[in-house]
């Protein structure tokens, strides 16, 4: 089963007319979107992806203006991160419990569904839009890995470590890509009769980004073992940091 149509499926939309006057009377907001028109039109000869991602975080007010705006995505990473941490010392099925999801007679399905409404509750907002796309794309991890191997759903207390550091870097890189195309992705929306440019030119920003919190996300060595408040916060901050200096 692909991940795009589990838990209800994911859909990628805001409403952006709450931002629309900002973005539209910003030389910044309106440099970073021309010059990302200007990307895709040249075929990537023009400009770069990391002078589009440093140009984007300058227009969103550099990276502490971010970082204060993130609050949904921050506080989905600590209850992602809190409920990994759980897991590993109590099981997965005392975490449901301690949650309050009824797990029994549910399929896979069902529980992550109900475990992603605990993480990320549905909102109308685009922050928090931005922040349950994330976690969905995160648990997905989790999600594929045990349907792939057919394991049961309390094998997840035995999960490898390194699954749910994965987990956490697939949080916090979907959620920076997802941030950045709220404002971008109609750009991209321009060329969805050549799917195969939108694809390469998506592809390459994903790289962009995961290979960033990829680097950032190995400096903790045990995440899951630190205070989740102050590491989840301090690597979303170096990430932006760092594709806010890219070269």
């Amino acid at each position: 089963m692909g991940t795009s149509n589990i838990f209800n499926g994911r859909k990628n939309s805001f409403n952006n007319n709450q931002n629309n006057e900002n973005i539209n009377g910003n030389d910044d907001w309106k440099n970073v979107k021309s010059n990302f028109s200007k990307y895709i039109n040249s075929d990537g000869k023009i400009g770069s992806i990391k002078g589009i991602s440093r140009g984007y975080i300058k227009a969103s007010g550099g990276s502490k203006a971010m970082k204060h705006q993130s609050y949904s995505g921050l506080n989905a990473g600590k209850r992602l991160v809190s409920i990994i941490n759980s897991i590993q010392r109590n099981g997965f099925q005392e975490t449901l419990r301690d949650i309050g999801i009824d797990y029994e007679n549910k399929s896979l399905n069902e529980v992550f569904s109900l475990l992603i409404n605990v993480i990320s509750p549905s909102s109308n907002s685009k922050e928090d839009s931005v922040a349950r796309i994330a976690v969905q794309d995160a648990c997905a991890k989790i999600y594929d890995f045990i349907e792939k191997n057919n394991l049961p759903i309390d094998s997840i207390d035995k999960m490898p470590t390194e699954l749910f550091n994965e987990t956490v870097c697939e949080f916090l890189s979907s959620y920076i890509w997802t941030l950045m195309m709220k404002d971008l992705e109609s750009r991209l929306e321009k060329y969805s009769n050549m799917p195969e440019k939108a694809v390469s030119i998506e592809n390459d920003f994903k790289d962009l980004i995961h290979s960033t919190v990829e680097v950032e996300l190995s400096k903790d060595k045990n995440i899951f073992g630190e205070n989740t408040t102050t590491s989840i916060e301090s690597i979303y901050e170096r990430c932006i940091k760092n594709l806010e200096g890219i070269e």
